[in-house]
């Protein structure tokens, strides 16, 4: 399977956006900052993230192209399994892992992937709805999960997951769902990448225009349509203009997107404790996190030329295959 190297590009945009965001809950800096801040960082909760897995559904949809039947079968429920362990594994220092709801999103879309288009975008465009018909005032219950019995922790685990959690199958699976379907399109040909960019302005725009809330929990429609929108924008300028991700090295970074997920929190969970108490600011959160994310990105640039692959992605790849 070819890769698209402007793919990559978006998975380091989207990762270095997920760890700005994730610092600054992890050094509680959320509301330590001008009013312009706080509020910029606030509009940008869930986007990258969005991008992340709207990037897993394109690469779905690109595997079941280009593998045959029977190796697709035996390596997607390979990786759904690593997924889970991992993105366990990784919960027990970072509370908000997405890895682990990986795994859920492709469980689904090792079924999703094989349906027609047109059911898919049905699929996409009425679970968001659905969801938020069928919303209650309990909906943030599912973040204290019982601990003193195992009906209590799977449970919980599960309605976190599921419904109520950071990242909810439902309805967050309507993204990875469009990434199959993005997946189905030529993303290198100006005339895919154009209407692309309209479609997802017009997105972005139209909850603003009806005076909507765009907030991340709950993920009701408008903030569904929000990010897809803002989504669209992003990947359809990052694959026309992939020259400029090259010569930046997106692209190689983007590469290794999963070992320094893996690695974000630990340090600044370390950096927070001995920090307790004192209140950090949130712009030295985000500096904190450009700063990691730079080392990282000089780190991957550097193993890129003995390694094909990141010590978590190799770990991924022998493990599926």
């Amino acid at each position: 399977m070819s890769r698209i190297e402007g793919l990559d590009a978006g998975r380091s945009v989207a990762i270095m956006g997920m760890i700005v965001i994730n610092y600054k809950f992890i050094f509680k800096s959320s509301d330590n900052g001008s009013d312009l801040l706080v509020g910029l960082m606030r509009a940008l909760e869930g986007r990258f993230a969005a991008i992340f897995v709207i990037l897993a559904g394109i690469g779905l949809g690109l595997m079941q192209n280009s593998y045959s039947k029977e190796k697709f079968l035996k390596v997607i429920p390979r990786r759904i399994i690593f997924f889970l362990i991992i993105g366990l594994l990784h919960r027990l220092i970072w509370w908000a892992d997405i890895i682990h709801f990986y795994a859920f999103y492709f469980l689904l879309g090792l079924i999703l992937v094989w349906l027609p288009s047109v059911v898919l975008l049905a699929i996409t465009i009425g679970l968001p709805y659905l969801f938020s018909l069928v919303i209650s005032p309990e909906y943030r219950q599912g973040f204290r999960v019982e601990t003193d019995t195992i009906q209590g922790i799977v449970g919980g685990t599960l309605l976190r997951v599921f419904w109520n959690g950071f990242y909810p199958v439902f309805p967050w699976i309507s993204l990875l769902i469009i990434g199959i379907l993005l997946s189905r399109l030529d993303l290198q040909r100006t005339r895919t990448l154009v209407p692309l960019f309209i479609i997802g302005v017009t997105l972005f725009l139209l909850p603003l225009a009806f005076g909507q809330s765009v907030d991340p929990y709950p993920p009701i429609h408008w903030f569904m349509m929000s990010v897809m929108g803002s989504t669209f924008i992003v990947l359809s300028l990052i694959l026309r203009f992939d020259t400029i991700g090259r010569l930046l090295k997106l692209d190689v970074i983007g590469r290794y997107a999963l070992s320094i997920y893996l690695a974000h929190a630990i340090p600044a969970i370390g950096l927070a404790y001995v920090l307790r108490d004192l209140e950090i600011q949130l712009l030295a959160a985000i500096i904190m996190a450009v700063s990691f994310f730079s080392v990282c990105s000089l780190l991957s640039i550097y193993w890129d030329k003995k390694h094909d692959h990141g010590p978590a992605e190799a770990l991924m790849r022998k493990f599926s295959n």
